[in-house]
């Protein structure tokens, strides 16, 4: 997803949520932390995985999903969509909430869409169990072709304290 688009199924989830703040947790979160076009293999993506700040039922994540998530009329007509996700979807580190990155345009309306980091959305993308091994692949793929940093916030036996009460999702780095 190009820039342009990411903007619009920003500007889109805001409108559909009515709220001025959203959470991106996938890969076009990058749109914060990369400077100009992300890698091809990043705009290859046709979806920005959005969630509400507030939504402890899923309610506003369906609404996203049945408003302009995939197969919607949206999709339909531009060729890309925003995906209603939870918060709970994607496997984080403690203290993810302190990084995230705002992004804001002219062409997303005042709505604001609140990032992951660089080295967050890298630890998410490999330990999410939820994902098929070749597409974790092309995730962490993307992220280091976009210039993630080689080194990421984890302890020195290699493991990564989580977020919640998933210890059994994440394991040590081998």
């Amino acid at each position: 997803m190009n820039r342009e688009a990411f903007d619009h199924a920003i500007r889109a989830a805001g409108s559909v949520l009515g709220e001025n703040e959203i959470l991106v947790i996938g890969s076009q979160a990058l749109h914060a932390s990369v400077a100009g076009n992300l890698p091809p293999e990043a705009e290859r993506s046709m979806e920005a995985d959005v969630a509400a700040f507030d939504d402890p039922d899923d309610r506003k994540a369906d609404l996203i999903d049945g408003s302009i998530g995939e197969a919607s009329m949206f999709h339909q007509s531009f060729g890309y969509y925003a995906q209603g996700v939870s918060q709970s979807t994607a496997v984080l580190p403690v203290g993810w909430r302190e990084r995230l990155v705002r992004y804001e345009s002219p062409a997303t309306n005042g709505v604001v869409a609140w990032c992951l980091e660089v080295h967050d959305l890298w630890l998410s993308a490999c330990g999410d169990e939820q994902v098929v091994e070749r597409q974790r692949s092309d995730d962490v793929r993307k992220l280091d072709n976009a210039g993630a940093p080689d080194q990421a916030p984890v302890g020195r036996d290699g493991s990564v304290r989580v977020a919640g009460d998933r210890p059994d999702r994440v394991r040590p780095a081998r």
